[in-house]
């Protein structure tokens, strides 16, 4: 809730969280004493020195969240780069979001860790292209091939190979 009002002596020690942004440094100090004295989290707008917790700025496509922040320090530039970021997730986030999940849920299931080598090396090696580029089933080759994941595994959407496999 958003109470539009001065400031009471101690009623900061209610809450769980606060933000303070009067404005008046004189009250936002004592706000955020009277928080800090409570245990209260509190961010003072505009003055780091005075916050238990800094806002973020978020970039939200689909379940993907990327959150960018300078402690405070400079909310402009974290704005701008949460705009840059956010004009990079593409409408194909969710796409490769699910082709990632797919294959950490294969490694599970195959009782192995998913926490392996090989996801950067698919990254470097064109994935994001090739889902942005509408080849999913090539995305999961690819994806399969860094992870060592067997290569005739089907995944949900995806067309039965029929490519022959190999291996060495």
């Amino acid at each position: 809730r958003c109470h539009a009002r001065p400031y009471r002596r101690g009623e900061v020690a209610r809450n769980r969280l606060s933000v303070t942004a009067t404005g008046v440094p004189a009250v936002d100090a004592r706000v955020f004493l009277a928080a800090d004295d409570s245990g209260v989290w509190v961010n003072s707008a505009d003055d780091p020195a005075r916050c238990t917790f800094t806002l973020p700025a978020v970039a939200r496509r689909g379940d993907v969240t990327v959150a960018t922040s300078t402690n405070g320090r400079s909310p402009a530039l974290a704005s701008w780069m949460r705009q840059r970021i956010d004009a990079r997730l593409g409408p194909d986030i969710d796409d490769l979001l699910d082709v990632l999940v797919d294959a950490r849920t294969e490694l599970r299931t195959a009782g192995r860790p998913t926490e392996v080598d090989g996801w950067a090396a698919a990254f470097d090696d064109g994935l994001h292209e090739l889902v942005a580029g509408r080849d999913l089933a090539a995305a999961r080759r690819l994806l399969a091939r860094h992870l060592e994941l067997a290569p005739e595994a089907n995944h949900p959407g995806q067309e039965p190979s029929t490519r022959p496999s190999t291996s060495s």
